[in-house]
């Protein structure tokens, strides 16, 4: 499968609404129809046969642009761009650059070849823009990767320069990820936003993966981007929590 793209397991629900589906391992590629002569006078009949074809990487290319292209309202393709670039580079160690290039230059042409896409190709525009002016910032900075393990406590480290940039790859726990949500939940009873159900069905969601033992990046990844929707600085005591700051590079929220 593209390795860009988050994609659900086959036969099963996609895990939100971001993802794609699963195009399985084959695909029809034609049907091929005939007329049958019917025996003692019967009428002409049809048959069809199907030849398939095997699922390539270009498929999904083609998923992900309809999936864009489709999206209402247009200014959401952000998060659905944001989500699956957290999935590139979180779980399949790829860069931010290659996900930047591949937009660019396979998934913006896809899209440019359909009809009244103007405002999509638009804010695709923008998209790369703000995040190929970040991708430039870093380079033009000393980037240090700090491994933590068990950490009870916000921690900064400064190293070597004082324009050096350091991320963070955090090992958390089950209970810091409890804390989270609850304060999270918390702030939201006070919240008006048309973002605050769809924030309290992905908390929910991650709890039942968490309680599953399954990897819940790609959701924490959703939400942070949820907590952004709605304004961070609403939840006054997620961010007054120092669980906040531990977990923020999980959220994506820099």
């Amino acid at each position: 499968m593209n390795e860009f793209y988050s994609i659900g397991e086959e036969g099963r629900d996609l895990e939100n609404s971001y993802q794609l589906k699963n195009l399985g391992s084959q695909k029809i590629s034609m049907i091929v129809g005939k007329r049958v002569r019917g025996d003692w006078g019967e009428s002409d009949t049809y048959q069809s046969d199907r030849l398939y074809a095997k699922t390539t990487n270009e498929d999904y290319d083609r998923s992900f642009a309809h999936k864009i292209a489709k999206t209402k309202p247009p200014y959401e393709i952000g998060n659905l761009l944001d989500y699956h670039l957290g999935y590139y580079v979180n779980q399949n160690n790829g860069t931010k650059e290659k996900f930047i290039k591949h937009i660019k230059y396979v998934i913006m042409p896809l899209i440019s070849k359909q009809q009244d896409k103007e405002v999509y190709l638009q804010l695709l525009n923008e998209w790369l823009a703000e995040n190929q002016d970040n991708i430039n910032y870093r380079k033009d900075n000393i980037i240090k990767t700090i491994q933590f393990g068990d950490i009870n406590a916000p921690t900064q480290i400064q190293v070597d320069s004082s324009h050096s940039q350091q991320t963070q790859s955090i090992t958390y726990s089950k209970e810091d990820i409890s804390e989270l949500f609850s304060l999270i939940r918390a702030d939201l009873e006070y919240v008006r936003s048309d973002f605050k159900e769809d924030l309290k069905n992905e908390i929910e969601n991650a709890i039942r993966y968490l309680e599953r033992g399954k990897d819940i990046k790609s959701r924490l990844l959703t939400i942070g981007s949820l907590v952004k929707d709605i304004g961070i600085n609403v939840f006054a005591n997620l961010i007054a929590s120092p669980i906040f700051e531990l977990l923020k590079p999980a959220l994506g929220i820099i």
